[in-house]
């Protein structure tokens, strides 16, 4: 199972902050293998309405004030987390709870 609104509640009320956003596909698409697909510097509603678009199985919005987009590329995402499994929230900001697993969305 994996939860379509992944953004933590606290981020969303920051409607002018720029952000990551992530959009997950679970491979049901062409390309038939899991994928993500990113927006740089775009903000949480924008990010939701691409994700609404296109279809997305899965989003998170990361504002930058929490993590960079270079700083997101380098997290390291604990993959045992019970936050994932239990919260569906990844305690590491910059990570993507897919599949009871917290994941950063560059290392898959």
């Amino acid at each position: 199972m994996i939860p379509y609104y992944q953004t933590p509640d606290h981020w969303k009320n920051l409607p002018e902050q720029k952000g990551t956003g992530f959009l997950y596909f679970d491979g049901h698409t062409d390309m038939g293998i899991p994928w993500f697909s990113h927006l740089e510097d775009s903000t949480y509603e924008t990010c939701e309405k691409e994700a609404h678009a296109s279809h997305a199985d899965a989003f998170k919005w990361i504002p930058h004030s929490v993590a960079s987009f270079e700083e997101i590329k380098k997290a390291r995402c604990s993959e045992q987390s019970n936050h994932c499994k239990k919260e569906w929230i990844c305690p590491t900001g910059a990570c993507f709870c897919i599949d009871e697993k917290c994941v950063n969305p560059f290392a898959r």
